[in-house]
């Protein structure tokens, strides 16, 4: 309707479908109950506390009582003072309930950043608003730090937003799927108007995009800010165009940071839309896309022009080049390949080579069949989407730094990319393992675009990790550089350092044994306790098996 989405599978929106870390349990009924207050679902109100809240890095578990250094944002979604006045004057907020009790008035007003006693007529006289004293303000801002009224201020919020949106879009947002309007609220929450949505932005001399965009990533001092702004709408094919550059930074951020989907035990199918497509059936116009200028690359030399005498004809090419062992190389985006792995094991042969391996961009997985593992765990048969979900990023409460894919002992692995081999290691948990090390223009175009949304990544450069496995075909010398074409067979999976002890039955096609993939992919390849930097890889994965 009007160009919106309006229909639904509703089940995996159900409350019973939450997932949430163990250390953010404490929270699931303020969740299930603010969500059903404010005619939303728990998994988007999920998706929107993650995105706002500050966090414990081991556990993820969300805290009630940070407080902004940059602003006077506090507490587990952040509000700053004058939008918790806000929430305090709205009726019907629990907010609104605590402070009409605490102040012993039936209203309250929000104004200019301040909260005020309303104007009142008394014996004929009209006595003026008056704001409430500072002390009592002092305490009220303090129920910020308050899990359960932060998260209903929060949800109240999302509506309050929403509201304004439908006004100054002139259309109704209520037929649109949740984790849809969770991006949209999220925007609308960051931004403080409805203005990235209207197109205002793109017609307004007010707003200054270099300082907002370089005030958004940062930088040691405020030149840094403006040189970093600079350096990525340019790096992003915008040039001098900062409202382009800020409507993709601002659409890129959402869809990596408001992610409803992974609030679901059971997905079931749901693919959550992106934050760009999404966006622009609300606004009505395109939001721009990033167009990253390729790394040029050295032209090669020319070659002598043959002799007349010389008239032997080329050979003509085969209908797919070969790759390593057997791999075939397909187009599949612009400027980019994707590679499918040979049908057939490598059979123990080596592979490696002693100089850079060329060729397109390109992306294999790194197993033939991808599925994630659901069997190896105690409650793989009674519960086997509890199950699933620890094969994923951060399962397990936050501990899981990768995911795990189904494999059976001896299942050969494929080099994802062109990349150098970083290290061939046996590390205590992880077993035998291979680092790959990959520069980001040598990957696929989807694979690549995922990987410049993660701000830790360093100087184009990622590392993928496979581990516990029975045998890897590379070999490497101390300071000796090897590299591997992407899709050629690398090793076998096994079931080597914990995994030997993961061999409880799984249910239907989880294979019911230790063996299988722990795949990583970081920005940083340090193996020091609290010195690796992980972000999830399953985005990665080309036609995951559900």
């Amino acid at each position: 309707k009007g160009g919106l989405p309006t229909k639904l599978t509703a089940p995996i929106f159900t409350s019973e479908n939450l997932y949430l870390q163990k250390a953010n349990e404490k929270y699931r009924a303020y969740l299930v109950g603010a969500a059903k207050r404010y005619r939303l679902t728990p998994h988007a109100l999920a998706a929107m506390v993650n995105a706002e809240a500050a966090k414990v890095k081991k556990t993820g578990e969300w805290l009630e009582d940070s407080v902004s250094t940059k602003s006077t944002a506090a507490g587990l979604s952040q509000f700053v003072n004058g939008t918790w006045y806000a929430c305090l004057a709205a009726p019907g907020t629990q907010g609104n309930q605590a402070a009409l009790a605490y102040l012993k008035v039936e209203q309250l007003e929000a104004a200019s950043g301040m909260l005020f006693y309303p104007a009142s007529q008394d014996k004929g006289k009209t006595k003026l608003r008056r704001e409430v004293s500072a002390s009592d303000r002092e305490k009220m801002l303090a129920w910020r730090m308050g899990g359960e009224m932060s998260i209903d201020a929060l949800a109240w919020y999302m509506r309050y937003n929403l509201a304004i949106a439908e006004k100054a879009l002139k259309k109704s947002l209520d037929k649109l799927p949740p984790d849809e309007l969770a991006k949209i609220a999220y925007v609308l929450h960051h931004e403080g108007s409805a203005g990235y949505f209207t197109g205002e932005y793109r017609v307004t001399k007010k707003i200054d995009f270099l300082k907002r965009l370089g005030g958004q990533l940062g930088g040691k001092t405020k030149t840094d800010s403006i040189e970093n702004a600079e350096k990525f709408s340019e790096r992003h094919g915008f040039g001098e165009d900062y409202v382009s550059a800020y409507y993709y930074w601002l659409a890129n951020h959402t869809d990596t940071h408001v992610r409803a989907s992974e609030f679901m035990i059971d997905k079931g199918g749901f693919v959550e839309r992106s934050a760009f497509d999404v966006f622009e059936d609300v606004a009505g116009f395109k939001i721009p896309r990033s167009s990253l200028k390729p790394v040029e690359k050295p032209k090669p030399k020319e070659r002598p022009t043959p002799k007349a005498a010389d008239k032997t004809a080329p050979a003509k090419p085969t209908p797919a080049d070969k790759v390593g062992s057997g791999a075939v190389t397909t187009k599949s985006g612009p400027g980019a390949t994707h590679t499918s792995p040979p049908t057939a094991s490598a059979g123990g042969q080596e592979v490696g080579h002693d100089k850079p391996v060329g060729g397109a961009a390109a992306w294999c997985n790194p197993l033939a069949r991808c599925a994630i593992r659901v069997g190896g765990y105690k409650d793989s048969e009674d519960n086997p989407a509890s199950a699933r979900s620890k094969s994923l990023f951060k399962g397990r409460g936050g501990k899981h730094k990768g995911i795990d894919l189904q494999a059976a002992v001896g299942t050969p692995i494929y080099a994802v990319a062109n990349a150098e081999v970083f290290m061939i290691a046996s590390i205590p948990g992880y077993g035998k393992t291979l680092v790959l090390q990959v520069n980001i223009n040598d990957l696929a175009a989807k694979q690549k675009a995922y990987i410049q949304t993660i701000a830790d990544v360093k100087n184009d450069t990622v590392y993928f990790l496979y581990a516990h496995l029975s045998e890897v075909s590379v070999s490497k010398k101390s300071r000796q550089k090897v590299y591997v074409k992407c899709g050629e067979a690398v090793g076998k999976t096994g079931e080597t350092g914990w995994a030997k002890d993961m061999k409880e039955v799984g249910t239907g096609s989880a294979i019911k044994y230790g063996g299988h993939l722990h795949f990583e992919v970081r920005s940083s390849p340090n193996f020091a306790k609290g010195k690796g930097k992980f972000f999830d890889p399953l985005p990665l994965i080309d036609k995951l098996i559900s």
